[in-house]
C-alpha cells in the first residue's frame, strides 16, 4: 500500500511539473505581445520538454512501485543514463517535428501563407489586447504615410495635452498589471529620477576596459577638413523605422499601428508611463527618462514610437557641428550597449555616424 501511496504521489509530482512546463508559453502569450524564438517554436519545445519529464517520472513512479525508497526513485533517473537519453531524446523529436513543420510549409505556397496569416492574426489579437489593457485612448491608423498622421497627433497633442505614441503590432510593452498598481510604480519611478550625467557615468565605469578605450578614442576623434560642417547640413527628415515589418521580404509597412495618446505633453516621460525598460540590457525606465529629457532639451528629440524590444526617437534639431554630433553618438552607445558588441571603431564608421547624425531625424535603439 505504501509503495502505490509513492508510486502515486511521484506521478501527481510530475504531472504538475510537467503541465506547468506545458502551461509556461501559453501563459506568457496572454501576458506579452510577442515571445522570444516565437510563440509556436516555444509551445512545440514545452510540450516536448512535459513529455519528457512526464515519463522520466513515470519511470520514478515505476521503480517506487517496485519498492525503491521514494526519494531515490525520483533520483534515479535523473541522475543516470535514462534521464540524459530521454533529454536527448526530447531534443531530437522537437528539432525533428520543427524541421519536418517547415519543409512541409517550404514546400507548398498556400501552406506558408496560412502560417504566415495565422501568425500575424495572432499577434494582433495580442497586440490589441495588450493596449486594452493600457486604458489609455488610442486610435488604429494605416502605417502606410505614418509621417503625416504623427504631425498631426503632435499638433493635437500640443493643445489636448497629451504625446501621441506609435506602437507597432511588434512591441511588447507591460505584463498584466491592475491600472492601480501600474500608476503606484509609474509615480514612484518618477521619484527615481538621477541626473543624466550620472547615468552616463556609471554606464562608462560598467564597460570592460576594451570598450572604455575605444570610446576615449572616439571621443578624442577630430574631424578631417571635409568633415568640418562649415555649411548648415539640410535634414532628411526619412521615415519611422518602426511601422516597418521586418519579418517579411520585401520589408513594407504594417497594415495597422495603433497611435496612442499618452497623457503628457512631455514624451520624455513615456517609458515611465508606460513602465519602459529594465528588461536584459534595456535601460530602466527612470534612466531611460532622464537621457529623453536631456536629448528633447539639446535636440528637440520626442519619443514616438516603441517597436519590437526597440525605442525611437523623432529629432526637430539635430547636432549642428561634428563635434556635438560625435558627443551625441557617446552618449547613444553608452544609452544602448547592444549597439557596442558590434560597433566598428574605425575612423570611416564614426565619421559616418556622425555625418549620419546631423542630418537624421529619427533615432532608434533596439535591445534584444
Amino acid at each position: 500500500m505504501i509503495r502505490l501511496i509513492s508510486a502515486v504521489a511521484i506521478l501527481l509530482v510530475g504531472g504538475a511539473l510537467a503541465s506547468a512546463v506545458w502551461l509556461a508559453p501559453r501563459y506568457a502569450a496572454s501576458r506579452f505581445s510577442s515571445f522570444p524564438g516565437g510563440i509556436e517554436r516555444a509551445r512545440l519545445r514545452t510540450t516536448t520538454m512535459a513529455f519528457v519529464l512526464m515519463s522520466v517520472f513515470v519511470v520514478s513512479g515505476g521503480l517506487a512501485l517496485a519498492g525503491v525508497e521514494p526519494w531515490i526513485a525520483v533520483i534515479i533517473p535523473f541522475f543516470s543514463p535514462i534521464g540524459l537519453v530521454a533529454l536527448f531524446a526530447g531534443v531530437f523529436i522537437e528539432a525533428h517535428i520543427w524541421d519536418e513543420r517547415l519543409r512541409a510549409a517550404a514546400r507548398s505556397p498556400d501552406a506558408l501563407a496560412r502560417l504566415a496569416a495565422e501568425r500575424e492574426a495572432s499577434q494582433t489579437r495580442q497586440w490589441q489586447t495588450q493596449i486594452e489593457r493600457l486604458k489609455l485612448e488610442f486610435t488604429i491608423i494605416p502605417g502606410e504615410g505614418i509621417e503625416k498622421r504623427f504631425d498631426a497627433l503632435q499638433r493635437e497633442g500640443y493643445a489636448a495635452g497629451f504625446s501621441p505614441l506609435i506602437l507597432s503590432p511588434a512591441a511588447w510593452l507591460l505584463p498584466q498589471v491592475t491600472r492601480r498598481e501600474w500608476i503606484g510604480a509609474a509615480r514612484q519611478t518618477l521619484k527615481m529620477r538621477r541626473p543624466v550625467e550620472d547615468f552616463f557615468e556609471d554606464a562608462y565605469r560598467n564597460l570592460d576596459g576594451e570598450k572604455r578605450e575605444a570610446l576615449d578614442e572616439l571621443s578624442s576623434l577630430t574631424p578631417g577638413s571635409e568633415h568640418k560642417l562649415s555649411q548648415p547640413v539640410v535634414e532628411q527628415i526619412g521615415a519611422m523605422w518602426t511601422i516597418f515589418d521586418l519579418s517579411k521580404q520585401p520589408i513594407e509597412p504594417f497594415r495597422e499601428v495603433a497611435a496612442l495618446r499618452i497623457p503628457t505633453t512631455r514624451s520624455w516621460r513615456i517609458p515611465v508611463f508606460l513602465l519602459y525598460g529594465g528588461w536584459n540590457d534595456a535601460p530602466s525606465p527612470d534612466d531611460m527618462m532622464v537621457v529623453a529629457q536631456h536629448w528633447h532639451m539639446r535636440f528637440g528629440a520626442d519619443i514616438c514610437a516603441i517597436g519590437s524590444g526597440s525605442l525611437e526617437f523623432r529629432v526637430s534639431r539635430p547636432p549642428a557641428s561634428f563635434q556635438d554630433a560625435l558627443g551625441l553618438l557617446r552618449e547613444q552607445l553608452l544609452f544602448c550597449q547592444e549597439t557596442l558588441e558590434n560597433y566598428q571603431f574605425s575612423r570611416e564608421a564614426i565619421e559616418s555616424d556622425v555625418i549620419a547624425l546631423t542630418t537624421s531625424r529619427h533615432w532608434v535603439f533596439w535591445w534584444d
